[in-house]
Parts: structure tokens; sequence; C-alpha cells
């Protein structure tokens, strides 16, 4: 009875129905995307589905590129500097500045490489896409904690998609092809940004200071976050174009599919680190040596053990998971989708260390560690992938996260440990 009334209890506070509608409407994003990559895979078969995500990579690259690292610290500079509007600001024109330097890079890899006008007109439009993307103003809604507010905008923005791709453009007018899932993707981005940007405007103010000051400062002060931001998209976005370049469209389909079934583990993990983020933060103020490590060890057995709840059955049933899901042509995917499964299991280890990591003020240590091993996961994609396939990239993958997050890991500990001994 006791626990029941706790439970009602904290039901009410706002914060936890907050984070509780917050995860649903997160889920229920994933779940929309997933639908849509089934349909596509069925409908366009390996080769259409290729370059679909060859395009999409593209809008991952952009709309992370031009953040320069402020995804990972607007919300912190809005609150700390007391200045939110001339802060904003300051951000939005850094990755203006950034949009232009990467749409740029990505207009002349477009036409110098060798591609069809369709491919390459995917490509535009999906780094049209990306350029809305990363100017989302997300950090606008977590400052105000209206996360709920722009999570609805992105189910909305999902089902604009949806609706586009499966009822326009199949079921009344019977194509679907590559070019128009992009041309649909990047109207309902145009959507979505207007609603967005109508809510900043009704809720922001003049500049409270000089901005350009503070865009200097950014561009400063995120400099080992950006390097960071690089090494992440070597491990998960470059080795992609690389294992395009390498083999073919058709390899980057299967590579595509089971990078789709492992996103949903993916989204659980975050949403557990989200759970942790304030314990940690107190582990590593409060607690030292041996029992800074044990907490480390206790957080991280937690998430392996959950995702392994999803992972095993995964493992054991791969080949029909890809066979119900995307159907004959897809099922070659098993393999890859079987090292990613394992990849996907220290993918949450790796985020619990990278927070006890930063927390422990080691950012130049975690900066370099990333970017070192994004390195090698290029370059063993290279060597792979010609021989080996997506089976190769996964591998890579593997291989260059787990030295990744065994590297910091010993950081950590030598951290904790030297300074058990000088207390």
């Amino acid at each position: 009875l006791n626990m029941l009334q706790r439970l009602k209890k904290k039901l009410k506070n706002p914060d936890t129905r907050l984070a509780l509608s917050f995860s649903a409407l997160h889920y229920l994003q994933s779940a929309l995307s997933l639908v849509v990559s089934v349909f596509l895979a069925r409908i366009l078969g390996k080769e259409g589905y290729g370059h679909y995500v060859y395009g999409f990579l593209f809008f991952n690259i952009l709309s992370t590129v031009i953040h320069y690292g402020q995804d990972k610290t607007l919300v912190r500079d809005l609150v700390h500097r007391g200045a939110p509007n001339s802060t904003f600001w300051a951000g939005t024109r850094v990755m203006l500045i950034m949009c232009l330097l990467t749409f740029v890079g990505i207009l002349i890899w477009v036409f110098v490489k060798e591609h069809d006008a369709d491919t390459r007109l995917v490509v535009v439009i999906f780094t049209l896409a990306g350029f809305l993307g990363g100017l989302s103003p997300l950090a606008w809604f977590d400052y105000h904690k209206q996360m709920n507010r722009q999570s609805l905008i992105a189910v909305g923005e999902r089902v604009v998609f949806f609706i586009l791709v499966v009822g326009i453009c199949y079921w009344m007018f019977g194509v679907t092809s590559a070019l128009l899932a992009a041309g649909s993707y990047l109207i309902a981005r145009i959507i979505a940004s207007l609603f967005e940007w109508y809510y900043v405007r009704r809720t922001i103010g003049q500049p409270e200071e000089p901005i350009q000051p503070l865009v200097r400062a950014i561009f400063r002060d995120n400099t080992w976050v950006f390097l960071a931001v690089l090494g992440n998209l070597m491990m998960t976005q470059f080795n992609q174009l690389i294992l395009k370049e390498r083999t073919s469209v058709s390899e980057l389909a299967l590579y595509g599919v089971s990078l789709q079934i492992v996103q949903v583990i993916r989204l659980l993990q975050r949403q557990l680190l989200r759970l942790n983020l304030r314990g940690i933060a107190e582990s590593t103020f409060a607690l030292t040596g041996r029992r800074l490590l044990k907490s480390l060890l206790r957080r991280t057995i937690t998430s392996f053990g959950a995702t392994l709840l999803l992972v095993l059955p995964l493992l054991l049933f791969s080949k029909s998971v890809l066979l119900l899901l995307f159907g004959a042509s897809f099922v070659e995917a098993a393999p890859t989708l079987r090292v990613l499964l394992v990849w996907i299991s220290i993918y949450g280890v790796g985020l619990i260390v990278n927070q006890y990591l930063l927390g422990l003020n080691l950012q130049r240590v975690f900066f370099i560690n990333t970017l070192f091993f994004g390195i090698l996961a290029v370059a063993l994609s290279v060597y792979w992938a010609p021989e080996y396939g997506s089976l190769g990239t996964a591998w890579a993958l593997l291989l260059s996260h787990s030295g990744s997050i065994l590297t910091q890991t010993l950081m950590i500990t030598r951290k904790s440990l030297s300074h058990e001994k000088i207390s």
C-alpha cells in the first residue's frame, strides 16, 4: 500500500509526468520512423533503399556538423551566461556559418564524384533537409522546458512524411522512389521548421548584449567538443560513405536496415542514461577511488543487462526478424545485424562511461580518444569494406568503439585510484 502511495505521489510530480510523456513521444517518433523505413525497403528493394540511405547520410552529417558541438553545450550556455537571447542568436549564427561551409563541401563531393542525376538530387534534397534539421532550435525548447512541445512537432513531422510517402506517392499514384521519399522528407521538415521557429519568434526578445563576441567565444570554447563530434561521425556515418564508395548501394542498404533495428535499442539506452545523469554528476562530485568505480560498475551492469533483454532474442532470431520486417531480399544482412547487436550491447556502457569521464573533467581525453578511434574506424572500413562489405563495416565500428570505451574506462580508473592515493 505504501509503495502504491509513493508511486501515485511520484506520478503527480510534474517532472515525472514530463519525463514519461517525453519518453512516450520519443518512442512514437522511433516507431513511425521504423514503419516508414520498413515500407521503403520493401517497395524500393536493396538498390533503391540503398540510394535512400546514402542520401540520408548527408542529412545526418550536415545536421550534426553545423551544430559545432552546441547540441551538447547550448542549453548550458543559455542558463550560465545570463543573456539567453544573445546566446541563442550567437549560437544560430555559428550554425549558419558552419552550414555554409559544410553545404559547399557536400555539393563539391556530389558533383565531383560520379553519380547519376537521381542520386545527386536525392543527396541535394537531403542536404537541404539537413540544413533545416541542424538549425532546429531544440535548445530553446529545452531551455524553456518545452521538450514535449517540440516532440509533438517531431511526431507531426513523421506523420506528414508517412502520409506523403505511403498515402500520396504510393496509394494514390502508385509510384515510390528514393527521390520521391527524399522530397517528401524535405516537405515534412519544412513544415516542422515553420512550427519550431514560430515558437521561437513568440518567446524570444531582443539581444541583451552584442552577439559577435559570443560567436567568437563559441568557436573558441567548443573546439574539443567539435573534434569529438567528428570522431563520432567517423565511426557512425563516414564509415557508411566508405562502404558505398568501396562496394555498392546494395551493401549500404544491408547495413542500413540492420542499423534501423538497433536504433530501437539505442533509444532505450539513451533513456536509461537520462535517468542516471544526476546520479552520475553526484557520484563524480562526491565519490573518489574504489567507491566511484563501484558506482560506475553498478550503472554499466544495469545498462548492459537491460540491453541484453532485447539483444538476445534478436541475436537468436535475426534472420526471422529481417524476413518479417524487410522481406527475403534483406535476409543476407543477418551477419551484419548480429555484429551491430553486439555493438549496441556495449554502446549503452559507452554512454555511461562518457558521462563519468566528463564528470571528472577529462574532456580533452574524451575528445582526443573519440577522434583517434574515429580515424581508426575509417581506416578499418577502407581496408575491410571491399572484401567483406557491410559486415566489414560493422566490425570496424564494433572494434573501434570497443577500443574507445576500454581506453576511457582505463583513464577513469587511473584518475580515481590516483585521487584515492592522494587522499
